[in-house]
């Protein structure tokens, strides 16, 4: 589901022109009209063209759909809700609610949630800074207003993550504010009932379509008028193919007053500008199996991915020797290489295009030189900088009780790898070049940064890898690599689903 959901930053109206459209829709601006009502304005300019609010609301009676986060009008419900529909399918989003529920049933536990609690459950929504925002959020709410939600859509643009159509969904349908929810289905709608002409996607056609849907809607139910024109976009009026009332005028409530029934020509609207063609972007993707562990690491906490592990991966395609000269470089003896098939993964603005390759390592042996001291919270920068460690890396923060910390001596020249030890935690890699954060060295190898822990006697144990829990425990800063156990890289961490193709191919021995 295709939201529309930035902060609307002014609460003054544009001008509105005079002259009128076959459906009411104002074409040419009109500079004796300033700040007229947007609602009244459609009514008084064609009011035989507006659909009846009540023809609506007694097929939303009749029609409506048997949703969980509709059983009641609880705001967190439908926060939740609405939040987990943005760029997603209805059916999809079920069963990730219902999970989610059970776990966090109340804004106090989102609030109080740690952090890999909250990603695991939204592990394959996607675009996981929804989430981040939902517990920021849900954190204000605590902190700020008691542990209830706001009440108006004025104070929930107030709150991280919710914009005009959140706002507005929970207004309306939890506390019965009058506000329209403005999303991809409402969009579409009132481009195919009044013929809009120009892009749909531009703020201009959003505040339109808010005053046009707001001489419709009275104070009687808006939460239902939000949620039956919801349905009748997911059922009727649908994006793809043609809508129901072709063949069926019956089946739209509106289909009386809609242009593009009249004119029969739905497929021509909504009407946006061409898409930008996508970024393609290849990736070499490993899987390496060290003894019953899997080598993984954590991506920043900023950016595509944000804070998910990941399997370790590099920009480009690279045949058998490339591969395995990539693995060794991370400090593993390879025994056995076989490749994996391709993968695809599509962003909004990036489609990644994936070779991987499965490693069977017969060592770990890290990489480093002489030490250098490091104290928590000081810089240790230029970490194996230059030819003798980690390529183009920049000044690290070594945060914490990071004692001994390694210069990388690096092999294999200015594209080394380096060595954490003796319990570091490094946070604030920072290279544009690469999106993991992890600098990249002149031979267009990734430098990385290992990790060991202490022993429990804070000794450093030599025979352990770095082991990391899917709640983070034991996990480094990010790019660090670290081992798992197959069995939870597989079944419990979360790894975003462009890496779920790799994934799959974990085999439990």
């Amino acid at each position: 589901m295709n939201r529309a959901d930035k902060p609307d930053k002014t609460e003054t109206t544009k001008k509105i022109g005079t002259k009128t459209g076959r459906a009411g829709i104002p074409e040419a601006a009109d500079p004796k009209i300033e700040k007229t009502d947007k609602a009244d304005y459609a009514k008084q300019q064609n009011p035989s063209a507006l659909p009846e609010e009540d023809a609506l609301l007694r097929w939303y009676d009749a029609s409506r759909r048997d949703l969980p986060w509709r059983r009641d009008k609880d705001p967190y419900h439908v926060w939740v809700s609405e939040i987990m529909l943005q760029q997603t399918r209805v059916e999809a989003v079920k069963d990730y609610y219902r999970r989610f529920m059970e776990r966090l049933p109340d804004v106090r536990a989102l609030a109080d949630a740690e952090e890999d609690e909250y990603m695991k459950l939204w592990e394959g929504l996607g675009y996981y800074s929804r989430i981040r925002n939902m517990h920021k959020a849900a954190v204000t709410v605590v902190s700020d207003y008691g542990g209830r939600m706001p009440r108006t859509r004025r104070e929930l643009l107030q709150l991280p993550g919710i914009g005009d159509y959140t706002a507005s969904a929970i207004a309306s349908i939890a506390f019965g504010e009058r506000t329209p929810a403005v999303d991809g289905n409402l969009l579409r709608i009132f481009s195919r009932m009044t013929h809009y002409a120009e892009d749909i996607k531009k703020p201009a056609a959003k505040k339109t379509a808010e005053s046009w849907y707001l001489g419709i809607m009275s104070f009687r139910d808006p939460g239902s008028f939000n949620q039956a024109l919801m349905d009748l976009g997911a059922t009727v009026c649908v994006p793809k193919g043609d809508p129901a009332c072709l063949t069926d005028p019956a089946a739209c409530p509106w289909s009386a007053a809609c242009a593009c029934l009249r004119d029969r020509d739905p497929q021509d609207y909504p009407r946006t500008a061409p898409k930008k063609s996508r970024r393609i972007e290849h990736r070499t993707v490993f899987l390496i199996r060290y003894g019953g562990q899997i080598a993984i690491r954590r991506r920043p906490k900023d950016g595509l991915l944000a804070g998910l592990f990941e399997f370790p991966n590099t920009l480009g395609t690279l045949d058998r020797e490339e591969a395995l000269r990539y693995v060794e470089s991370l400090g593993f003896v390879p025994l056995k290489i076989s490749e994996l098939p391709p993968a695809k993964h599509v962003f909004s603005h990036i489609e990644w295009r994936m070779t991987g390759y499965q490693v069977l390592a017969d060592e770990w042996t890290p990489l480093g030189g002489a030490f250098s001291e490091a104290a928590g919270g000081t810089d240790a920068a230029g970490i194996g900088a230059g030819s003798a460690g980690v390529g183009n890396v920049e000044g690290t923060d070594a945060a914490g009780p990071a004692a001994g910390v390694r210069e990388a001596a690096g092999a294999g020249g200015s594209g080394g790898a380096g060595l954490v030890r003796d319990g570091a935690r490094l946070s604030g890699y920072k290279n544009a070049s690469e999106p993991s954060g992890v600098g990249r060295g002149s031979d267009a190898w990734d430098g990385q940064v290992f990790g060991r822990p202490n022993g429990p006697d804070g000794v450093q144990d030599e025979t352990d890898g770095l082991l990391a829990g899917p709640d983070g425990s034991g996990a480094a800063a990010a790019g660090v690599i670290v081992l798992a156990d197959a069995e939870e890289v597989r079944d419990h961490y979360p790894i975003p689903s462009a890496f779920q193709a790799f994934r799959k191919r974990i085999v439990i021995e």
